[in-house]
């Protein structure tokens, strides 16, 4: 009875506090909730571990005032309940209570059915799981955001014999799959299902041993950001609840940036240099050498892209001189990644650029074991923490692109070539239609994809009339030149060059190595709170940018002029609406604006486009997964739903 005095008062606490918010008293009655509940179709589920959180509510509402809502008692300790009770306290401390209650599930909610005093007593010893005998009622489907992310759940798990792994996230589950290197079509083995049982427990208590229960988000979600960095999850699976700790004590942050919404930060324009005090700009300044390192998955040899970020490499170092010494890890793969980045901090370089998507993972756990280096990736879909990545806002450029082939061209048929569907890919594809049309209401883009070393025009033009053809940005270098940027083809059929969108990356590196100079790295880092940065420079920093050859028309130019400096100046938008998609959906209303994730993340082509955005199995094995890891339509889509904060 004593202990029943301690759960009555703690029942009364619980009820006060909710009628003193203007919140429901008791537990949330079944019938209530669903009051034909015996209508729908339902699942039996035998008996299961019910997480003692997620037992909310009784079945009918009969009995449910003598219970405040954490299911504590609130009948005086004279009753016969209070009696009742105290017997199963005597009984659960002596042997357990293993007596499984009954309950009814629905939408990852438990409601008593049998067993609420066995409930209320396991609560108030902080049982962590209820054994319950479960059925599960089955809601309609239908198109809202719960009833997706519940179906998503069933799918999880009848396939892994799971029920008590609680995700936040439409596409978290299908994501964990994944991360757990699971077939999302074939069912579990006893062993595979009882190794992750047993993985889900200990790394339960290691989150909630860390801090997690002070957290807003479930350990699932915690596990899901754990096994995005910790790869592969078999390497991971037998981790004893200490080191489990240990991992999530360094990776921290990270687990801090899932729980806030406005997680990330896009840098749209470089920052300014901070002011220096009259000293500092008096007297002279000596540093150190700085040592920065670039790692490629390609050669310069072999890759236009890596080429590229070699020219910004040596743009460094003609405009640093002395102040900097750079150095270079080329054709890495998977495999020698992380020696690679391992070998360019022990060689003392302090800032590393590491130029490829693929190269994230790695350079995440390097940036985990080395905090004091500066690790930067060449992507647009982090959320991490403890590196920045860097991209250019090429859409830009490719609607001026497209304005120009929408001028020259005399038919207003453009072919279109291009490799990936990746992030920002699908923008500039929208953004060279849309400068097309705005210019020649007739221009019609047809799209063809070259996952290949190198395209071969010559279908555009044989099969479609095209006479103006958008390639590759840049050529291979050791190669034979070939079609890259804007052509016209002639009546003999060669092609002449016309414009060509460009990067500057030795701008871009310029900016970055002077933020970390003059303080403003610091200032970059949003007064300190959890968000992931990621800088996305354009066409008003000089980043991205578009050349026109000799043979182009002067008038034509001007236009292109006034329509890049417009969008400097931030007086114009390619993606200003009305905008149709393929199907005629109108995707941006008149005089409305797509936000900067919106343009990344976009899924549709415009109206003018003729041809599709491919799958990631529609491509050779060996790119699936840069397709899968960049790719639009991917479950790493949920990026999108953090950054909703520009800088």
């Amino acid at each position: 009875m004593e202990q029943y005095q301690k759960a009555l008062k703690s029942g009364e606490r619980s009820y006060h506090s909710h009628v003193s918010k203007g919140l429901y008293p008791y537990p949330p009655a079944l019938e209530e909730v669903l009051p034909d509940y015996l209508r729908y179709n339902t699942e039996s589920l035998g008996v299961i571990q019910i997480p003692a959180e997620q037992m909310v509510g009784t079945t009918t509402s009969g009995r449910k005032t003598a219970f405040a809502p954490n299911f504590m008692p609130l009948l005086p300790s004279n009753t016969e309940f209070a009696a009742k009770w105290a017997e199963l306290c005597r009984s659960h401390e002596k042997d357990g209570i293993w007596e499984p209650v009954k309950a009814y599930e629905y939408m990852n909610h438990y409601y008593v059915t049998e067993g609420n005093k066995r409930v209320s007593v396991l609560k108030f010893f902080q049982a962590p799981t209820i054994p319950a005998f479960v059925t599960r009622i089955l809601p309609p489907k239908d198109d809202s955001l719960e009833n997706r992310l519940y179906y998503e759940y069933l799918d999880f798990s009848r396939l892994t014999g799971i029920h008590d792994l609680m995700l936040s996230r439409l596409g978290d589950y299908p994501l964990l799959l994944r991360r757990l290197g699971a077939d999302p079509d074939m069912a579990w083995t006893e062993e595979e299902r009882r190794d992750f049982r047993s993985f889900t427990l200990r790394f339960t208590q290691a989150y909630h041993q860390t801090g997690g229960d002070k957290l807003p988000i479930t350990a699932g979600d915690a596990m899901l950001v754990y096994l995005k960095i910790y790869q592969p999850y078999s390497e991971h699976k037998e981790k004893i609840i200490a080191n489990l700790q240990k991992d999530l004590s360094r990776i921290w942050d990270n687990i801090l940036l899932r729980c806030q919404n406005n997680s990330a930060a896009l840098l749209m324009e470089p920052s300014s240099e901070p002011k220096r005090s009259f000293l500092e700009r008096i007297l002279p300044s000596s540093s150190p050498t700085l040592k920065v390192a670039f790692l490629h998955s390609g050669t310069a040899e072999n890759s236009h892209w890596t080429y590229c970020h070699e020219l910004g490499r040596a743009y460094l170092e003609q405009t640093f001189g002395d102040q900097l010494n750079t150095s270079m890890y080329d054709g890495l793969t998977a495999e020698t990644a992380d020696s690679a980045i391992r070998a360019a901090i022990d060689d003392g370089n302090t800032i590393l650029f590491t130029t490829a998507a693929g190269l994230i993972e790695p350079s995440l756990m390097a940036a985990i074991d080395h905090p004091e280096i500066k690790i930067l990736n060449c992507s647009l879909n982090c959320s991490h923490r403890y590196i920045r990545t860097y991209y250019g806002r090429m859409y830009e450029a490719m609607f001026l692109t497209g304005a120009i082939a929408g001028v020259v061209s005399p038919t207003g048929r453009i072919g279109y070539a291009v490799d990936f569907p990746t992030y920002g890919r699908i923008a500039d594809i929208n953004a060279f239609a849309i400068g097309a049309r705005m210019v020649n209401p007739r221009a019609v883009i047809d799209l063809q994809w070259f996952p290949t070393d190198s395209w071969d025009p010559a279908p555009f033009y044989t099969n479609n009339d095209t006479v103006f053809l958008m390639g590759p940005e840049n050529h291979d270098p050791g190669k034979a030149p070939g079609p890259y940027g804007l052509y016209r083809v002639a009546d003999d059929r060669s092609l002449i060059d016309i414009a060509m969108p460009m990067w500057h990356w030795g701008r871009f590196y310029e900016r970055l190595i002077r933020s970390t100079l003059n303080g403003s790295w610091k200032q970059d880092d949003v007064d300190g709170t959890y968000k992931a940065l990621n800088y996305w420079w354009g066409l008003s920093s000089n980043i991205v940018d578009v050349i026109t050859s000799r043979k182009f028309y002067a008038d034509t130019d001007k236009l292109i002029r006034l329509l890049r400096q417009s969008i400097i100046q931030g007086t114009f938008d390619p993606f200003t609406g009305p905008l149709y998609s393929q199907n005629g959906t109108l995707q941006v209303k008149a005089d409305q604006k797509l936000s900067p994730v919106e343009i990344i993340t976009m899924d549709w082509l415009c109206e003018n486009i003729s041809g599709s955005i491919p799958r990631p199995e529609d491509f050779p094995p060996h790119l699936q997964q840069i397709v899968r890891l960049q790719g639009i339509g991917s479950y790493e889509q949920q990026w999108q739903q953090q950054m909703h904060s520009s800088h």
